[in-house]
């Protein structure tokens, strides 16, 4: 599991929020070794607005 940056230690103690954060933390890492400079590793803004679906219904794409 090492091989794919998951630490078996977290898994087995059920700390999910620490195995995630670490694990996106060495998988930055990766990114950024591999691109050769650093990456953006803040708070991402979310984009657009949820849409009930109820709010879709009848809705339908323009003909191309």
């Amino acid at each position: 599991m090492r091989s794919h940056l998951i630490d078996p230690a977290l898994l087995r103690a059920d700390r999910f929020n620490d195995f995630m954060e670490s694990r996106q933390k060495k998988l930055l890492l990766l990114i950024e070794q591999a691109m050769g400079k650093s990456a953006y590793a803040g708070p991402m803004a979310e984009e657009g607005e949820d849409v009930e679906s109820e709010t879709l219904e009848g809705l339908s794409l323009p003909q191309a």
